[in-house]
């Protein structure tokens, strides 16, 4: 039997998944013990970039050109074409939680969502399922506790008895920052990293936004992440668990 090329096995697994696949997936599944390369997870994001074969719909999630037509309707919504209807505004707001999950797991932290996102759908699985805290932790008062058991995503430390927050995350895809930050206000006196994650043409209302006086003990605290910024987290998170698997 003649040996495949590293594109066509990346092309095969994408054809299994429905002509999509995300790079943990592609890193998790290809099978690099006949590759001739000691950065495996680097050769993929390689692969990926050849416009031939392949296109990106978010960050960190790619597709086969010959499957572009034959996409689910709810991944065909995270493609960006600058025509974003509410259903995609959401599906993509879901596909950023879910990536924040999944790089939090992979960091080894307990991740949080809020209750009402639960039944939300990253890529075909509930946002709950993903997750691996039921709850929100009890690390502080109840009056701080109520007001940010809605930020989009928490890290909790997962080596302590009691999980503290490590990192927040409020995505901001169509509406202005204010519910965001004055969540993270709640958590002003905590050493807990605070981001926002927004496309890159909002990123002058958020700085316009955090100048305000009312924010001006949280300004420095407070992280812009556009989506490209999302995508290089997602492959640093992603390189250090392959990296642990593999070696």
């Amino acid at each position: 039997m003649a040996k495949i090329s590293q594109t066509q096995e990346v092309i095969e697994i994408m054809k299994s998944k429905g002509g999509y696949s995300t790079l943990m997936n592609l890193y998790q599944t290809v099978d690099f013990t006949h590759w001739k390369t000691k950065t495996p997870d680097a050769t993929i994001r390689r692969i990926v970039q050849d416009q031939k074969y392949f296109f990106k719909i978010r960050p960190g999630l790619w597709a086969l050109n010959e499957f572009r037509d034959k996409l689910s309707k709810d991944v065909l919504n995270l493609i960006d074409d600058g025509n974003q209807t509410v259903d995609s505004i959401s599906d993509i707001h879901s596909y950023n939680q879910g990536v924040l999950i999944n790089s939090g797991n992979l960091m080894g932290f307990k991740t949080y969502i809020p209750a009402q996102d639960k039944n939300r759908k990253y890529l075909g699985e509930y946002l709950g399922d993903i997750a691996t805290l039921s709850s929100i932790p009890l690390f502080t008062y109840e009056t701080i506790l109520k007001r940010i058991k809605t930020i989009d995503v928490i890290w909790f430390e997962d080596n302590v008895l009691t999980p503290f927050p490590s990192k927040v995350f409020e995505v901001e895809n169509s509406t202005d920052f204010i519910k965001s930050l004055n969540k993270f206000n709640e958590l002003k006196n905590f050493a807990t990293e605070k981001v926002i994650v927004a496309p890159d043409y909002k990123k002058k209302q958020f700085q316009d936004t955090i100048n305000w006086d009312i924010y001006k003990n949280l300004k420095s605290a407070v992280k812009f992440w556009d989506y490209d910024m999302l995508e290089q987290s997602y492959i640093q998170y992603s390189k250090a668990k392959s990296a642990s698997v593999l070696f």
